[in-house]
Order: structure tokens, then C-alpha cells, then sequence
């Protein structure tokens, strides 16, 4: 019932939240905006406007998965959590064989807005609210635009946006990606339709894009650190650590107190 351990499942989560970002990314740019042209320098000519995806770009989701394997000798790739756990570059073919459904809600966004693209007047249409930031992603460098008070969650946003940017990292052509702008919110929920990365939605909420949450990178608010520490003392504790010179045995994950992460 539990074919990986609780580390194991910790370093999953991590892996899996570099790529939904990656998945926002292409998913979202590509299906959106209706004025790339937006941030060329003004040298550049405006007569042919670029494409949004590379043509060997697939969207996300789909089913390519041409090169997944491993070496010359086409063996299947399989991701490895010990091995995978905190690559954030894993490719598009690795994406989807490791994580098939990965991007189910963020296609959901597109499908929702499908003949309705977004555009930079929509996104002006509405000043921003309390705890929202703009930024925008220009040559594969992401760009802060604007933000408005986050006196209670300025740290979700710092590491959100440092998530962002260490995924945008991990991507060898980066270049490549369209350039896009957007607002997202670091508040737990947000209720207005209007075009939004949020990190948790409603079944029905359409407009609202998905984004991993910021625990992700890091909780300060709880002294939770980053969270590849938190996956490094869960581990002690799993395997048997010493605390205060004491020897404590591994704890069994029968013997963990019933109780989900709060």
C-alpha cells in the first residue's frame, strides 16, 4: 500500500512541484496570450509575430515521449526518487512518464479558456488586491512588476517567486520560452474570476491556474526551514538519528502519531 517510504513520498513532492511550475509555464504562455509582441525591444519588427511554442515543443500534457530512455540501448527511463527526488530538469519525456496526470487542472485552465484568450487589457482591468503580486517571465528571466501589501504573507510570495525562478533555471532552452505576464495571489484562496495563479481552487473555478504551494521552498512562519532540510530530518528520524547525544531507533511508520501534517 505504501511502496515508498515517508522521505521517499517528501522527495516525490519536491520533484513534483518544479515540474507543475514547468507545466504552468508552457501550458499557460502558450495557450493565453494574444500579445506576445508586448515586450520586444521596439527594434524589433512587428509585421510577423512569433510563435508561441517551438514547433518541437510539445503542449503539455500530451503524449510525446521521445527521449525516456536511458543511453543508446533504449531502455525505458523510470524515475528513481533517490536519484530524481530533487532534479528540477527533468525533461518533458521524463515529465510525462514519471508523472502522466501531472498537469491534469492546469489543462483544465486552457480548455476553460479555449477562444478567449487572455489579454493585457483583461489583466489591467482589475487593480490588484491585497497580498497579489505582477511579474512577468521575458527571455526566460522572470521579472517583478509590481505587488500589493502582503504584510501577513510577503514570505509566501519571496518563496514562490524563488521556486519560479529556480525552475526557470533548471530549463536548458529557457530562451525558447514565450514570454508571458500574470498576477497570482499569496493568499490560501482567491474568489473574484478573473485570471489568476492561485494555489488552491474550486472544481469549478476556470479561471484560476494552479501553482505549487510555497511550502514547497519554505514556511519561516513555522520554522519549517527549506524543504529539503525538512526531508533530511524526516529521514534521521525515520532511519534512527541522535538527539542530544541520545541514540533513538528508527521510528516504524505504524508507531507515527495518526495525525496529517498541519
Amino acid at each position: 500500500m505504501f511502496p515508498l517510504g515517508l522521505s521517499g513520498r517528501y522527495f516525490t513532492l519536491a520533484a513534483l512541484s518544479a515540474l507543475l511550475i514547468i507545466g504552468i509555464l508552457y501550458a499557460s504562455a502558450s495557450h493565453i496570450y494574444s500579445r506576445p509582441l508586448l515586450y520586444q525591444p521596439k527594434s524589433q519588427s512587428h509585421s510577423q509575430p512569433p510563435l508561441c511554442r517551438p514547433a518541437n515543443h510539445p503542449a503539455a500534457g500530451s503524449n510525446d515521449s521521445s527521449g525516456a530512455y536511458v543511453g543508446d540501448n533504449n531502455i525505458p527511463w523510470k524515475f528513481e526518487t533517490a536519484r530524481d527526488g530533487d532534479n528540477y530538469g527533468l525533461s518533458r519525456a521524463q515529465c510525462q512518464t514519471a508523472f502522466p496526470k501531472l498537469y491534469i487542472e492546469i489543462e483544465k485552465a486552457v480548455v476553460a479558456r479555449r477562444g478567449r484568450n487572455i489579454t493585457f487589457e483583461e489583466l489591467n482591468s482589475k487593480p490588484l488586491g491585497h497580498s497579489m503580486g505582477r511579474a512577468m517571465i521575458y527571455q526566460g528571466a522572470l521579472y517583478v512588476i509590481n505587488f500589493e501589501d502582503m504584510r501577513h504573507t510577503f514570505s509566501r510570495a519571496k518563496a514562490s517567486l524563488n521556486a519560479l525562478n529556480r525552475a526557470l533555471n533548471a530549463i536548458p532552452n529557457r530562451l525558447e520560452i514565450p514570454n508571458i505576464e500574470f498576477i497570482f495571489t499569496t493568499e490560501d484562496f482567491h474568489h473574484e474570476p478573473h485570471p489568476v495563479w492561485v494555489y488552491s481552487k474550486r472544481e469549478g473555478d476556470g479561471w484560476a491556474w494552479l501553482m505549487p504551494d510555497f511550502g514547497y521552498w519554505s514556511w519561516p512562519e513555522i520554522k519549517a526551514g527549506q524543504y529539503r532540510s525538512v526531508r533530511q530530518r524526516i529521514a534521521a528520524i525515520d532511519q534512527g538519528a541522535v538527539i542530544n547525544g541520545k541514540t533513538n531507533p528508527p521510528l516504524k511508520f505504524q508507531e507515527k502519531k495518526k495525525q496529517l501534517l498541519w
